[in-house]
């Protein structure tokens, strides 16, 4: 059974042909660890220093509520509830948006000075919960996340034990670690990010040149009834959790399999027109348009925030396209959540989009992480 995201994300895809400047060396897309020393307290008021909240950042304001205490985030061993984000992902998605935030805060951004005091707390109280889901290591089979049961994805019998490390969750708690590596100024977190994704992708992640050189793929887990898996939302997370792993510190392998993973997604929306769960490649995929993919928004944001780290117009404007396509199709005309979603995940970069996010917020507060915290996401930033 898919694991089902009501709200969804993020983005990432590339293409070989992608426009990213030739010469692009590793480091020109990489930031380094910040010194903490020389960050502006949480809780100091920048109104004086900058400029109003734009309409994504109110948004955002208005509906984020930041988490301060690790007994705000679920309990790592308790069963997913049906509909339900699996925890890790609920942890992470929560901490991108609170780093991401403070960024903009320190940028001027003149967030409310009781918010914004709440912010790096709660970057602080993720990566906490992260670091103690990380006792389970010894059941998962080494550095990475997955969940607390069993799991037959596929429904095809070959159910993965509780001790699985899956992309899905690995992917963003990758991202969260990167992020808060970056803003608290703490190099032992980006050294459990580090420990995490080369775990991965040492035992899932495979390069593939088939109508696509250069092009590789993040495998589904690290079960190996999932060897060679293609799904591709969990591909493209794991591309662009690797890519913003290398915009805080500069890695070139690191860079080398997301930019390659992302561009397997653009292949398969830009070229293969493959709109489905499962990529191409994947042992079990068969051609289906009548299919209805709740990972869509996931798909569409990281493509396009991919698109924005390796600076290729081509990976935005596949993800712009695959917008148009979920807008427009009668496949998706029964499913307007789904719609919503990926309006959210590019509202910020394409303001026409803001109005249905923030009516899609207010009706969904129990679900608002997932939906908006990509308002405070922009790597062009």
């Amino acid at each position: 059974m898919i694991r089902i995201v009501v709200v969804a994300l993020f983005l990432a895809a590339c293409s070989a042909s992608g426009d990213e400047p030739a010469d692009a060396g590793v480091a020109s897309d990489a930031h380094p660890v910040e010194d903490a020393s020389a960050q502006p307290d949480a809780s100091t008021d920048d109104v004086a220093c900058g400029r109003p909240l734009d309409p994504e950042e109110a948004l955002f304001q208005q509906t984020f509520v930041p988490k301060t205490s690790i007994s705000d985030f679920p309990d790592p061993t308790a069963p997913i509830q049906p509909n339900h984000v699996a925890q890790t992902t609920e942890v992470a998605v929560h901490c991108i948006g609170a780093a991401a935030a403070e960024r903009r805060a320190r940028q001027c951004a003149s967030f409310d000075t009781s918010f914004r005091a709440k912010l790096v707390p709660a970057v602080e109280a993720a990566v906490a919960w992260l670091k103690g889901a990380g006792g389970q290591w010894h059941n998962w089979g080494g550095p990475g996340y997955g969940l607390p049961a069993s799991f037959d994805a596929f429904q095809d019998g070959t159910t993965d034990p509780a001790s699985t490390i899956f992309a899905y969750e690995t992917g963003y708690a990758v991202w969260c670690l990167s992020e808060a590596a970056d803003v608290l100024g703490d190099a032992s977190i980006r050294a459990i990010a580090t420990s995490v994704l080369e775990n991965y992708s040492a035992h899932a992640y495979t390069t593939t040149s088939v109508d696509c050189p250069g092009c590789g793929y993040f495998w589904y887990s690290m079960a190996s009834a999932d060897a060679n898996r293609y799904v591709k939302n969990t591909n493209i997370e794991l591309g662009l959790a690797s890519l913003v792993y290398n915009r805080y510190g500069a890695d070139t392998n690191a860079r080398t399999r997301g930019k390659a993973a992302v561009m397997s997604q653009n292949q398969e929306l830009a070229v293969r027109k493959n709109h489905e769960y499962l990529g191409f490649l994947d042992p079990a995929y068969v051609p289906n348009e009548t299919f209805v993919d709740g990972h869509t928004s996931m798909e569409i944001s990281m493509l396009y925030l991919a698109g924005q780290l390796l600076q290729s117009s081509e990976f935005e404007q596949t993800a712009l396209d695959f917008m148009a396509f979920v807008e427009t199709t009668s496949t998706y005309a029964g499913h307007p959540t789904y719609v919503v979603d990926s309006q959210c995940a590019l509202a910020r970069t394409h303001p026409t989009m803001l109005a249905p996010c923030a009516a899609y917020a207010t009706l969904y507060p129990g679900r608002v992480d997932l939906a908006i915290f990509p308002l405070v996401l922009d790597y062009a930033f």
